[in-house]
């Protein structure tokens, strides 16, 4: 049972619920999790790192040096077009902590704008437990390395019985592009065999 992603997140509330029904979950392999994904599980002081990376600030400060790389035109065009997706994203954050205030979903829309805002509104409402058995992961190196000194120690609070680490180069979207997801699926395979 496994997921990138958001999918990761729903791959660890099913092996949970089925654990609960008796059921054995024999690979739990969440692909492309970031602390993000599980901010009670992960070791805080890489919650906090996390957030200084990947927060507001960090994603400005990314842009910015991005932008000072480039021709001065070039540049310019580019922080105009990231400029225009600031209220989005503010969206997206600030709203799904508001409607975790009032404990409550907001209404599902099928348009696409209201996608990642619903995604985010259930991120705010999810509180994950250690899962009881065993978790794998396959985190993207380029990411994890701007968080987790040692990601085995960061992240051993999400499954009781140990996580097993696997850094895959790339980052988050890269490791299931060629040439890296041949890593991936090697690494994948070989977890899979172990599991029986």
């Amino acid at each position: 049972l496994g997921g990138w992603c958001v999918c990761g997140v729903v791959a660890f509330e099913v092996a949970q619920q089925l654990h609960e029904l008796g059921e054995e979950v024999e690979l739990l392999a969440l692909i492309g999790i970031s602390a993000y994904d599980f901010p009670q599980l992960v070791a805080p002081a890489a919650r906090r790192r996390y957030r200084r990376s990947h927060g507001f600030v960090g994603l400005v400060r990314g842009h910015l040096a991005r932008a000072r790389a480039m021709r001065a035109r070039e540049g310019a065009r580019y922080v105009l077009h990231k400029g225009t997706r600031i209220a989005p994203y503010l969206r997206s954050r600030l709203a799904p902590r508001v409607t975790a205030l009032l404990g409550r979903l907001p209404h599902f829309r099928t348009d696409a704008g209201d996608v990642p805002h619903t995604t985010a509104a259930a991120f705010a409402l999810y509180a994950p437990k250690p899962f009881p058995g065993r978790a794998t992961l396959f985190l993207a190196e380029d990411e994890t390395a701007t968080y987790s000194c040692d990601p085995s120690a960061d992240w051993r609070g999400l499954a009781l019985e140990g996580v097993d680490v696997h850094l895959v180069p790339g980052d988050h979207d890269a490791i299931f592009a060629e040439p890296r997801v041949r890593e991936l699926a090697r690494l994948l395979t070989e977890s899979l065999a172990r599991a029986g």
